[in-house]
């Protein structure tokens, strides 16, 4: 172990006291138990499904020859088995436990199809993922397992996008909300009791897919092709506020992926809406639009951002200029989509935060900040011109002009990083 060995060092220098490097030892250990070894229980539960599997294929293997009551039996014998496994786990340690549950899922989804097949019962994909879905649910408040929340979260959309193949569906896709609310809940609990858990920062990435994949099933089904861009940004501007919000910063460590994918996310909507020249519908109409499911639900997403931005805590200006951000895409994006005249007003606001985003950069010494805004404003220039009748020598020196752009605020912000380290 390194840091003993740093410890041993420090301690026969002279540098820190016996005591000191014991508190020291203490810490890590403690730090260590409260991030379990994820390589260890993520293998553990890959060696769970596996066997899961093959148990059903060695029973599949001689199904059609056994009795209706036998193979009832299997089938919730499979399931009683990763119960009594589970329990037994959420007694001994973590990697038992998500290993046991793992197994569990897996033979829930097999008894249900099992079943099913056994007694010819009627039904579709979306009354199986539902059905699936609810039954691992409790699995998560009950034995306080991350991996049954991680089912759990793909198992709700894999039912909402099954929900979409047949318009007459038992459960409707709106039930996908509720469950997602639930996890989320349950995980806000589980990032308040434990900050520091390695496997909390990591498992927002899931939840930001999730949303993404639940708002491209939504503007789907509600033919929504103007105003997806909209929705989306007002999603990404979600995130970003959240990153900045105070409840979240006082008790979590997860705000770097919802600051930096919420700050990509807005630049990359703006960045493809000036490249498309945005959106303009002579003959839209108000009333109709109102009736639009990305619409509305640009509108949900905009009133939660006010609520949060209400909640943000003070910070860096590049945080608190984004953080209103909304207030002028919102309206400018509407003025553009119903009469046209919001164009230019666009093209200059998308304009005016990529040469923000520059600055910010520079003065905080940031090459990704600056090279980002860099990069948007390079594409868009590159776009222009080479859609346009503009002559060979124009277009060369406006390219080396970007070029000559790029080094020279690199290598100053460069000088600058090491000016301040000496």
């Amino acid at each position: 172990m390194s840091i003993e060995k740093d410890l041993n060092i420090l301690q026969e220098k002279g540098v820190i006291s016996a005591e000191v490097g014991n508190d020291i030892r203490a810490y890590y250990k403690s730090k260590s138990k409260a991030n379990p070894n994820i390589a260890f229980i993520l293998f553990s539960i890959i060696g769970a499904v596996l066997i899961g599997l093959g148990v059903i294929l060695l029973v599949a293997h001689n199904w059609d020859n056994m009795p209706r009551w036998l193979q009832t039996f299997i089938a919730f014998s499979i399931v009683i088995l990763g119960q009594v496994l589970s329990i037994y786990g959420f007694v001994k340690n973590t990697v038992w436990r998500e290993a046991a549950i793992a197994f569990l899922i897996i033979a829930i989804g097999a008894c249900i199809g099992l079943i099913g097949q056994i007694y010819n019962v009627l039904g579709d994909e979306n009354q199986f993922y539902f059905t699936w879905t609810m039954l691992v649910l409790p699995i998560v408040f009950l034995l306080k397992s991350q991996m049954a929340m991680i089912a759990t979260l793909i198992l709700s959309i894999v039912f909402l996008f099954a929900s979409s193949r047949n318009d007459d569906v038992i459960y409707p896709s709106f039930l996908f909300w509720p469950i997602f609310g639930s996890i989320l809940w349950y995980y806000w609990q589980d990032c308040k009791a434990n900050a520091g858990k390695l496997f909390n920062r990591g498992v927002i990435y899931l939840f930001i897919i999730s949303l993404l994949l639940a708002l491209i099933k939504f503007n789907a089904d509600g033919d929504a092709e103007y105003f997806i861009s909209l929705s989306y940004f007002m999603l990404f501007q979600l995130f970003f506020i959240l990153s900045n919000n105070v409840l979240i910063e006082n008790h979590l460590k997860i705000t770097f992926p919802l600051r930096w994918i919420g700050l990509l996310g807005m630049n990359l909507v703006m960045l493809i809406l000036v490249l498309n020249d945005f959106i303009y519908q002579k003959d839209a109409s108000f009333f109709e639009t109102l009736n639009n499911r990305a619409f509305f639900m640009a509108i949900i997403i905009t009133l939660l951002s006010s609520i949060f931005l209400l909640k943000q805590k003070s910070g860096a200006y590049l945080l608190q200029f984004y953080n209103y951000l909304f207030i002028a895409f919102l309206p400018l994006f509407l003025l553009n989509y119903f009469t046209g005249i919001g164009y230019l007003l666009m093209n200059i606001y998308v304009i005016v935060v990529v040469l923000f985003i520059i600055y910010q950069g520079v003065n905080n010494n940031s090459l990704f900040v600056t090279n980002m805004g860099l990069l948007m404003i390079s594409v868009i220039i590159f776009y222009r011109f080479l859609d346009t009748g503009q002559s060979f020598f124009l277009r060369g020196f406006v390219f080396i002009l970007t070029g000559v752009c790029f080094l020279a605020l690199n290598l100053y912000i460069l000088k600058r990083k090491k000016s301040h380290e000496a």
